[in-house]
């Protein structure tokens, strides 16, 4: 069979329309991927910063808690009816007098 120069064009037009269309959904794919691929590292960068800037203050706190407490720790022991109430608490001698007087 024998086509005719009218009949072929149309058939050719519809295979470059769909070769054109598929390499816009691939050139388009990719571009959607590249583009994620980039903003997704950024994104996680930034995370990874705020993590560490969080974690820095956290340490900071447990630092600032815990010299707090033994500063605390230092003023009580520095009390002697504190440092004989505990004595006698540790030796079982706590029973035999209210403790709460003694302050």
């Amino acid at each position: 069979m024998a086509i005719k120069g009218n009949q072929a064009v149309i058939r050719i037009k519809p295979l470059i329309l769909w070769i054109f269309a598929a390499s816009l959904a691939l050139a388009g794919a990719l571009t959607a991927g590249g583009w994620y691929y980039r903003h997704h590292r950024e994104y996680e960068e930034q995370a990874w910063k705020d993590l560490n800037a969080i974690a820095d203050l956290k340490v900071k706190q447990v630092i600032q808690w815990r010299d707090w407490r033994l500063s605390e720790a230092e003023f009580l022991s520095a009390l002697p009816a504190l440092r004989r109430s505990s004595a006698d608490l540790l030796t079982g001698r706590a029973g035999r007098r209210a403790w709460p007087r003694r302050f």
